[in-house]
């Protein structure tokens, strides 16, 4: 093998151009919606395992062994620390209920349906190596959940809930692999002396790392305005981390609240009552992201170089015999290839039983986001905490113990309790760890692009379908003489209306026939629009301001109904007038 020397201005290279890669790949990310993640881990492939195996080595496996608990144990303290500082508590207090449920059952059921999948499938009779495991690749990585959803069509509720999920996932994945990890070192044989324990440690953790948040928070109120504050926190945060673990109180949440802290100075001042001013710059965010970023990316690279997927029956064979316990057929065991393409394959399919089993659940109760539910189901996937979790319980003074400076095992009378129960399972969690985070991250691109289209084109289908309505909107004359609009869209102007505008309603009005019994011929009958008398002013006395109006005289109107007779022609008046004449006498 040619194992090429790793000098200054090699190494000075290849970080430089790992950084390029990094920020070229997270700008494809936002153009395309591809995760950086596949190629980061195809550029870690690519300088290691691909070209190992024509025989070229340009990374010594010697270093990857030396920085790797160093490397782990950073990024740890970064992937927490990110997490308090992205937690908004009020943001979190107006979705808790819906989001603890949802991210509990997604969790949860990743453990337990893990633990269930090894015992039956690869014969792996330690509950808590299964519950390991499944705690490792329980949650979803906000590195690919915030930047997909920020471009989707779904609503804020959806992408709040999602969001809140990817932070507290990553915190539960660590908290609850940290208590196991405790749990397999065999501090104590009573299980609720290991809770007591356990509790006692992160109750201890938290309250140190509020009180260093705290105090920090007035540390930089005495230097705001100066440079290099975030180099300061930086500082502050590892030797935060430092005096935790060494007096054996977990760090990892020490560093979790001190970010917590600083990032909601508000609510613990409401909180504790504090009648102090804190100030907190905004651009440690920032500059922390970038930060984050080079860790996040060299990660992933590292990942990649450290991938070995060479399992054969030694690495999957936990028991001596063929376990009765297994559903394989017989034949497959002691095939390691096979049987971890099959429990592979299970805990693939399993993970999009549990999401969907939480998505019902969580639109169940909130309705207005149940048109969303396929991007509560589809986003599956894990990232740099399962990466970092899937090594840490290989990377821990516990386990280096039984290790030599080589890497080799010590003899077995040398090796640790907790070394002798979980060194077997190491391919099996590093390469479980590596397939899931390739294919869910696949899955959930794939997945994504899906139902956006789906979406999209339902949208359209639905604009193209004419909305039902009822029969005021179909009548073709109900919308001209109501909104006056043709029905073919001129403008018209409706007589009916203006006609009765124009002329108010008429009263007929019939005058009285005489008492005599005379016959009268037939008043006519005129119309009069009902007006008020107006009295003239005198004509030798005009009112200056006003115009003399003159109006029509009234005529009273009667109310009594008098039966209209019939009129008489020319001819009968003429015989009427000539009976009322007085005889002539004659001479």
């Amino acid at each position: 093998m040619v194992v090429m020397a790793l000098n200054v201005l090699t190494a000075f290279a290849g970080i430089g151009a790992i950084i390029c890669i990094g920020f070229l790949g997270s700008l494809l990310f936002e153009k395309t919606k591809v995760p950086d993640i596949l190629i980061l881990i195809f550029i870690g492939l690519l300088i290691g395992p691909i070209l190992k195996s024509y025989n070229v080595e340009l990374i010594p496996e010697s270093y990857l062994i030396t920085i790797a608990p160093y490397f782990a144990a950073l990024a740890l303290v970064i992937i927490l620390f990110d997490g308090g500082l992205n937690l908004n508590l009020d943001k979190v207090m107006s979705q808790l209920g819906i989001t603890i449920l949802h991210t509990g059952i997604g969790f949860m059921g990743t453990m337990f349906a893990t633990a269930t999948i090894c015992y039956f499938v690869l014969g792996i009779t330690d509950i808590m190596i299964g519950l390991l495991l499944g705690c490792i690749i329980g949650g979803i990585s906000s590195a690919v959940v915030l930047p997909i959803m920020a471009g989707v069509n779904a609503k804020e509720d959806t992408k709040t809930i999602l969001a809140l999920e990817s932070v507290l996932s990553d915190v539960l994945c660590i908290v609850t692999a940290l208590i196991l990890i405790e749990v397999l070192k065999g501090g104590a044989t009573n299980a609720g002396d290991v809770i007591q324990d356990l509790l006692s440690t992160f109750i201890l953790a938290g309250f140190i790392g509020l009180l260093f948040g705290l105090a920090w928070l007035l540390i930089l109120k005495k230097v705001h305005g100066k440079p290099f504050s975030f180099m300061i926190t930086i500082a502050a945060l590892l030797m935060l981390y430092s005096a935790v673990e060494y007096i054996h109180v977990s760090g990892a949440i020490a560093a979790l609240v001190f970010g917590l802290v600083l990032s909601n100075k508000d609510e613990f001042k409401r909180m504790f009552k504090l009648n102090v001013d804190f100030v907190f710059d905004e651009q440690i965010k920032e500059f922390h992201s970038e930060v984050s970023f080079v860790i996040r990316t060299f990660f992933f690279v590292y990942l990649g170089l450290t991938f070995t997927l060479s399992l054969d029956f030694v690495d999957l064979a936990f028991v001596p015999q063929y376990p009765v316990n297994l559903i394989i057929p017989e034949w497959i065991w002691g095939t390691g290839m096979y049987m971890f393409i099959i429990a592979l394959a299970v805990v693939f399919l399993g993970l999009f039983v549990v999401r969907y089993v939480g998505a019902t659940a969580t639109t169940t109760i909130k309705k207005d986001i149940k048109e969303d539910k396929s991007f509560l189901y589809a986003m599956i996937p894990r990232g740099l905490a399962a990466a970092v979790l899937a090594a840490l319980p290989f990377t821990i003074p516990e386990f280096k113990e039984s290790l030599t400076a080589a890497g080799t095992p010590l003899p077995v009378d040398q090796w640790t309790p907790y070394y002798s129960s979980i060194y077997m399972y190491e391919g099996l969690f590093l390469n479980m760890a590596f397939m899931l985070i390739v294919i869910t991250v696949i899955a959930t691109t794939i997945g994504i692009f899906i139902i956006e289209r789906s979406k999209s084109k339902h949208e359209e289908d639905e604009s193209k379908i004419e909305p039902k309505t009822d029969w005021t909107q179909k009548s073709r004359m109900y919308k001209k003489h109501s909104s006056g609009v043709d029905v073919k869209g001129k403008e018209h102007v409706d007589k009916w209306k203006d006609t009765r505008k124009a002329k108010p309603k008429e009263d007929v009005v019939r005058v009285h026939p005489q008492t005599s019994s005379t016959p009268q011929p037939k008043k006519t009958t005129v119309s009069r629009p009902v007006s008020k008398p107006v009295k003239k002013t005198p004509p030798s006395t005009p009112a200056k301001s006003e115009k003399t109006v003159h109006k029509p005289v009234p005529v009273m109107k009667t109310t009594s109904k008098i039966p209209a007779k019939k009129e008489m022609t020319p001819l009968e008046r003429r015989a009427q007038k000539a009976k009322k004449k007085p005889p002539v006498k004659k001479v």
